[in-house]
């Protein structure tokens, strides 16, 4: 073997045996050019070590494991490990003060914060780290959240609102209103729960009210036609609360409607959301999702007012939870019957517009199956999609409530059915599944869908923006409590196929048309004085030509008539 053969085998063995010494990890290998620019954004776990340390060599094995098993995470919570080989980087590691090997140093947003101290196992170190994760996912979704405006009722007082202020007091913020009138009795005995209610919204939300008794035209406009009412405006919305009007319930009220759009989730609080909501949303996103997509959520949810509730959460056991994985992108998920699978998903990505955002919202806000009660009729009923609304009754005072139960546990599986379907009909207005207590609403039952108590339990499909109702399928058979007779006729009536009833009679459309047409003219009216007032002045003027016009061709023959020159002469008119 030549001289120069000799020096290339030993130079490649001393290599081979350098590499050896070097741990073979997934984690990334910082040097002092790269160091402080790589761990100045996210979490990192650096360790730092000596390729001559029996330690270190111990604890590759181990340190691999958890690269490999983390490595998503770096996507997901913008968590990533690293190391730096304190022999070829010596001055980075005295100015981390590395005292000894292996040492791992936990950095956050480049700032050192903690040093890993537990046993050297996959178990307590990938544990140790996760911790770490949902911390730091959890800081960093809490500090972008919005916080509430401090500036809103300074006072903790009620705000009274006229013509002139009433623009300017909407265009301050959110702002809760009472409709009133002075004699109304209603209105009195509310009168100390909403002064009590400003206190408590002190530096929240102002609290107002309006005298219709003596701002009448203002309240009209409000299409205010019952003494109290109450409407909360916000985001450009206007509610109509129907809730109780006991301080506790306004206060809720107020509070869930002024929260921010999107609040934040531990893992820790998972559960006792689900148990308490019965629906609600929840974003699922990485530390690569781009901020637009979240901004454009937050616009989406602020016509929500809190009802349903929003969450947001990168943490991973979170997306482990609902069964959603991070590597198809983020998502916007609901939540529906206190399930953890998700009801529906709607993937987040640049066409994913606010509009979208605000339909899913909107489709998916009502829960599967509910009661229809006051405090949520115009939530269902008069829902901005104009929804069907299969509509069950059931006279509880003579049902035992085993049987009640199983009814409604029974069609609680037919809305779920009907609702994750993969049937997708022409008509995209959403179902809504409501019960009633037909004993207590017997008389607005038969008055409106003709159901008697002895029907019951019965069901019928309401269209109520339209005032229609249909209570029987193509077939002429009267509808039935099974899903068979539910989804045939709920087909049909998106299709078009089935011939509906009026809930009013002849009399009662004709009226409501007249009243429609008349409110739409002072309305009109309303918003455009002026041309209003031209029109006026156009009728009158020419309703005094054509009289004055006809009171001249009714002269006699003979008779005189005026000229500009106020010359009277005979007519020659021979008629």
């Amino acid at each position: 073997m030549s001289l120069y053969s000799r020096i290339y085998a030993s130079t490649l063995v001393v290599v081979l045996a350098i590499l050896t010494l070097i741990p073979s990890t997934n984690a990334e290998h910082l040097t002092q050019a790269d160091f402080a620019s790589s761990i100045s954004k996210g979490l990192w776990l650096v360790e730092f070590y000596s390729p001559y340390c029996p330690h270190c060599k111990r604890f590759a094995p181990t340190w691999d494991k958890v690269a490999k098993e983390k490595a998503p995470l770096e996507g997901i919570s913008g968590f990533t490990m690293a190391q730096v080989n304190c022999i070829a980087q010596g001055d980075l590691c005295n100015s981390n003060q590395v005292t000894g090997y292996p040492q791992v140093i936990l950095f956050k947003e480049g700032e050192k914060i903690e040093e890993y101290s537990g046993d050297r196992t996959p178990d307590d170190l990938s544990s140790w780290i996760d911790k770490r994760v949902a911390d730091y996912a959890q800081s960093s979704t809490s500090a972008s959240s919005s916080t509430s405006s401090t500036t809103l009722n300074p006072n903790g007082e009620v705000l009274i609102l006229t013509p002139e202020t009433f623009d300017k007091g909407l265009s301050e913020g959110p702002i809760f209103v009472k409709f009133y009138a002075p004699w109304c009795g209603h209105c009195k005995k509310l009168a100390p729960v909403w002064t009590e209610l400003a206190t408590k919204a002190k530096g929240r939300v102002n609290i107002a009210e309006v005298n219709c008794e003596q701002y009448g035209a203002l309240c009209k406009t409000q299409n205010v036609d019952g003494y109290p009412m109450l409407f909360f405006y916000h985001a450009g919305q206007k509610v109509d609360f129907r809730g109780q009007r006991k301080i506790e319930s306004l206060e809720q009220f107020v509070l869930r409607a002024v929260a921010p759009g999107v609040q934040s989730i531990t893992a820790e609080e998972v559960d006792s959301v689900l148990k308490k909501e019965s629906v609600f949303f929840l974003v699922l996103y990485t530390y690569s999702t781009p901020q637009l997509y979240l901004d454009d959520i937050e616009e989406a949810a602020k016509p929500l007012l809190g009802t349903p509730v929003v969450y947001k959460s990168r943490n991973p056991d979170i997306f482990k939870k609902f069964d959603v994985d991070p590597a198809d992108g983020p998502a916007l998920i609901v939540i529906k019957d206190h399930e953890t699978k998700p009801f529906s998903v709607l993937p987040l990505s640049a066409q994913t517009t606010v509009p979208i955002l605000g339909a899913f919202f909107q489709h998916h806000r009502i829960p599967t199956l509910q009661q229809l009660t006051a405090e949520n009729f115009p939530d269902v009923m008069k829902h901005p999609a104009k929804p069907l609304v299969v509509l069950a009754a059931f006279d509880m005072e003579n049902m035992p409530k085993t049987q009640l139960g199983e009814e409604i546990e029974k069609l609680t599986s037919v809305a779920k059915r009907w609702q994750t379907s993969a049937v997708r009909l022409t008509d995209t207005r959403p179902t809504i599944f409501v019960w009633m207590d037909g004993d207590r609403w017997s008389k607005w039952l038969k008055s409106m869908y003709g159901i008697k108590r002895e029907d019951m339990p019965t069901v019928v499909i309401v269209d109520h923006s339209r005032l229609l109702y249909y209570d029987a399928d193509a077939g002429k058979a009267r509808l039935q409590l099974e899903r068979e007779s539910i989804f045939a006729a709920l087909e049909s009536a998106y299709l078009g196929l089935l011939r509906p009833k009026h809930s009013e009679n002849f009399v009662e459309r004709t009226m409501r048309s007249m009243n429609d047409r008349m409110e739409y003219v002072g309305s009109s009216a309303w918003a455009h004085p002026f041309v209003t007032a031209g029109i006026v002045i156009g009728f009158l003027s020419g309703s005094l030509w054509l009289i004055r016009r006809l009171v001249n061709d009714d002269l006699p023959a003979g008779s005189y008539q005026s000229t500009r020159h106020h010359q009277w002469k005979p007519s020659h008119r021979l008629d």
